[in-house]
């Protein structure tokens, strides 16, 4: 369809060139015939003044004579002009026929391929809906195929299923056999379990005589020097052990107690539940993280103490004492206190961060001691107010609890 119509538009093409030539030579006609007047009106007026020189030079017949030859080879010239004439009127009549023709044969050439045009675009729009109906095709087909393609793999799934369970009812039987073989042991096994529940009701009871026995002999009160010394190497120990314990959380750690008495005990009893291998390996590895966690833990605990003492020291009113702490007046108080006085304070300990370590006025208490029993910071301290005075102090660690702190509660380095 596209090769048939490319052909009738170069055919019109060519008629369209045909015709534009033709109508050139008829614009060329014209234009003879356009000459053809020009020369009749210019043989008028030399026939006319032919006449006139007739009328005025009767008299001169030679040169009558001259003019008539003259007017003969004009007549000829308009002869041979009138032949020309006639030729280009039938040449021009003739092309105008051709020219019909030729618009008759381009105006049945138009109609030709608008019907090329309207046959392809039928053809183009049947070739969309058979493309269309194609696609349908493939997808159905498509389905069709996974269709058939679950229905092979479900096949295969009942053969699989129908064996198994071919093969479990095989067993079911075999088990059914038994069942009824066993039927007569199991009244056997029952009669022996009757047998052994009382053997293990009498020594439980037996069990829980000897326990309670062990048990009160455990928690005796030690009265000989021996059971003394025990006794203290044991809340040494424990001592110790709630020592490594309070570190260990000051550190962020959670302890299991019981956890940690379990291992106690049987590692003492040498009933270790875990390989001692482990133990081992575990411990070196708390240690090694224990250390990197202190080192953190101190550097921010020296740094927020730094920080608080240096605003600290900035207020109004803050002097440093001799010793190396700095302090601030809040009450001067009245009536010197003397060395033979017994001074009862009452303190609130808390950290530079805020951490409340203990505070005696809520909880209504005091400590009272001769003046000479305090610690030389204290009455370094005291003895910048009277008697009912209250002074607030600023200690950095080395006055303090210096790089050890005392974990869980006040971490190396604390101001």
């Amino acid at each position: 369809v596209t090769d048939a119509l490319k052909k009738k538009q170069e055919e019109n093409h060519n008629l369209q060139k045909q015709i534009e030539s033709m109508a050139q030579k008829i614009i060329e006609g014209k234009n003879a015939e356009q000459t053809v007047a020009q020369l009749q009106a210019t043989l008028a007026e030399k026939n006319k003044l032919i006449s006139d020189m007739k009328t005025t030079s009767q008299n001169g017949e030679d040169k009558s004579l001259q003019l008539e030859q003259k007017n003969i080879e004009m007549s000829n010239q308009l002869a041979v002009l009138n032949r020309k004439i006639s030729q280009l009127t039938e040449s021009i009549q003739q092309k105008d026929i051709n020219l019909a023709e030729l618009k008759k044969s381009l105006n049945l050439t138009t109609v030709q391929s608008t019907a090329i045009d309207e046959t392809s675009r039928a053809l183009k729009q049947q070739l969309k809906e058979t493309t269309e109906q194609l696609e349908k095709m493939k997808a159905q087909n498509k389905v069709n195929n996974d269709v058939q393609n679950q229905l092979v793999s479900a096949q295969s799934q009942i053969s699989q299923l129908t064996g198994q369970l071919e093969q479990k009812q095989s067993i079911l039987n075999e088990l059914q056999s038994k069942l009824v073989d066993s039927d007569s042991h199991s009244k056997q096994m029952e009669s022996s379990l009757v047998e052994l529940k009382q053997k293990l009701h009498d020594s439980e009871d037996m069990l829980a005589t000897v326990s309670d026995a062990q048990l009160a002999n455990k928690r005796a009160i030690p009265n000989s020097p021996d059971e003394i010394r025990d006794y203290a190497l044991g809340a040494y120990w424990a001592q110790e052990m709630m020592g490594m314990i309070s570190e260990k959380e000051g550190y962020g750690y959670h302890i299991n107690y019981q956890q940690v008495l379990n291992g106690a005990d049987d590692k003492m009893h040498n009933q270790l539940k875990v390989p001692q291998e482990k133990l081992v390996s575990v411990l070196k590895t708390l240690y090694a993280e224990s250390k990197k966690r202190e080192e953190t833990v101190t550097k921010l605990s020296d740094n927020e103490g730094k920080k608080f003492l240096q605003q600290f020291s900035s207020l109004t009113g803050v002097k440093r004492d001799p010793a190396g702490f700095y302090y601030l007046i809040a009450e001067k108080g009245k009536g010197k206190i003397s060395s033979s006085d017994t001074v009862a304070v009452a303190m609130r300990e808390s950290l530079s961060n805020g951490k409340v370590i203990d505070d005696m006025l809520e909880k209504h208490t005091v400590l009272a001691l001769p003046w000479g029993k305090y610690p030389p910071l204290f009455k370094s301290a005291l003895s910048h107010v009277n008697n009912h005075g209250e002074i607030r102090i600023d200690v950095p660690p080395a006055l303090a609890y210096g790089e050890r702190g005392r974990l869980p509660d006040i971490l190396p380095n604390s101001t």
